[in-house]
């Protein structure tokens, strides 16, 4: 009976680890359009089988919201999603939704949730759960200040510039 609990176990697992593959599949780290900590996102990207609850994971340690993202489908993880409390009028919705101070449906026909994090131009994000997946990069793959992001061209694969 111990053996086959085992089994069943191992299976499970094995199981959970072909299904959950998400992925960190663009950032921008450095933004020419806001200041850093209010413009900086990141992009996840279910490259499981399965529907994955990202409440379960965490970038750099900080929960990173309540959404449900479903096989081959993204989420942007947006520093500021609108803008809050600080001295500035700057945020994620500013920038690339439509400045009305709300992310709703007339800003983009995507999924967005606001996360803790701080990006640098030479820094290794982590997203953990089960298991981690990181990303490093630095600031001579390119992306700083120019308005542009740094992107994953293979899903499945490595770190890739």
């Amino acid at each position: 009976m111990k053996k086959q609990m085992l089994i069943l176990l191992t299976i499970v697992f094995i199981v959970r680890l072909v299904a959950a593959d998400m992925v960190i599949s663009e950032v921008m780290y450095d933004p020419n359009q806001a200041s850093d900590t209010d413009a900086e996102w990141i992009e996840l990207y279910n490259n499981g089988s399965t529907i994955e609850n990202v409440s379960n994971y965490r970038i750099d340690g900080a929960s990173i919201g309540n959404q449900v993202l479903f096989p081959q489908e993204f989420l942007v993880v947006a520093r500021e999603l609108v803008d809050g409390s600080d001295t500035d009028n700057e945020s994620f919705e500013s920038v690339w939704g439509n400045n009305d101070g709300l992310w709703n449906s007339s800003d983009g026909n995507y999924k967005v949730t606001e996360g803790t994090f701080s990006l640098t131009s030479n820094d290794t994000i982590v997203l953990s759960s089960t298991l981690n997946n990181t990303l490093s990069y630095d600031s001579s793959w390119g992306a700083s200040g120019n308005g542009k992001t740094l992107a994953k061209i293979n899903l499945s694969g490595g770190n890739t510039k």
